[in-house]
């Protein structure tokens, strides 16, 4: 496993090395940030893993400063999956100096949904990806569903701005009692109610499968999930590929909540299907 600190060293080690995998992370890896890059093992390809902790998509001061920090725990868990991975984790001083301008509109999808309470969270997002593309150029990239319209505008972006890297999604890892692994977990005491979001909006998929009544459904999940403890956030019903609004035409959906429980922001989503 080769380790680099900086932006001169990175462009120094990947002289020559082709057919890159890409796995972008925060830290405090899990079993989903592992699962990423066994995806990228699987096709062959030389892994990178970044990680590193962006503060561009940070809009609570508190949050950004909460967040965990586990470098050697991460390194460790790495090895422990991919000897040969490259590992970047840079200073925000080195990656600030050399962060170009980035002139891009997400759409409406930047500002609903998770947008809609996070101001400027996607911006800063697209700002890191737009870096790391155009600093490590992969020919593939690594994402979790679980960042679900992360995912989406990260796909869209890659569409327009790097058509040749193929982004790779990738299915949602959970605990014993569904819990979709975060590295906000840390942080839940009670890790059996927090499992309370996946269990409503999986309910609330088959209700909507079997009986087609949007509405109610939603507003049954809504009223559950207010009367045990939680801070709703959103629960909604788009097209799965898109995140649009649902049309008479719509077949492939997703069901995606984002909630508060004990002073955590909690996100979900289930895909599915009506005929």
């Amino acid at each position: 496993m080769e380790i680099f600190n900086t932006i001169h060293s990175l462009n120094l080690g990947l002289k020559g090395i082709k057919d890159i995998g890409f796995v972008p992370t925060m830290g405090n890896l899990h079993q989903g940030h592992l699962k990423l890059i066994q995806e990228a093992q699987k096709q062959n390809l030389n892994v990178i893993i970044s990680i590193y902790v962006n503060s561009l998509q940070f809009n609570d001061p508190d949050d950004l400063k909460n967040y965990p920090r586990t470098l050697h725990e991460d390194l460790v868990a790495i090895k422990s999956v991919c000897k040969d991975a490259i590992v970047f984790c840079p200073d925000a001083k080195d990656v600030n100096a050399n962060m170009k301008p980035l002139d891009y509109d997400l759409g409406p999808l930047g500002s609903n949904l998770c947008g809609a309470s996070r101001l400027g969270h996607f911006d800063g997002v697209i700002k890191i990806i737009n870096f790391f593309f155009d600093l490590i150029k992969p020919d593939a990239v690594f994402l979790g569903k679980k960042d679900y319209q992360q995912l989406v505008l990260i796909k869209q972006f890659a569409n327009k701005l790097y058509p040749k890297i193929k982004i790779y999604p990738v299915e949602i890892q959970r605990d014993r009692n569904n819990l979709a692994l975060s590295s906000r977990n840390t942080h839940i005491n009670d890790k059996d109610g927090a499992s309370l979001l996946y269990q409503t909006l999986y309910e609330a998929s088959q209700k909507i499968r079997q009986q087609k009544k949007i509405g109610p459904v939603l507003e049954q999940c809504r009223s559950l999930l207010n009367q045990n403890k939680w801070k709703l956030d959103y629960v909604e019903i788009r097209e799965s590929k898109t995140l649009d609004r649902l049309s008479a035409k719509s077949v492939d959906l997703i069901i995606l909540g984002a909630a508060f429980y004990e002073n955590i922001r909690l996100i979900d989503n289930i895909e599915f299907c009506i005929e």
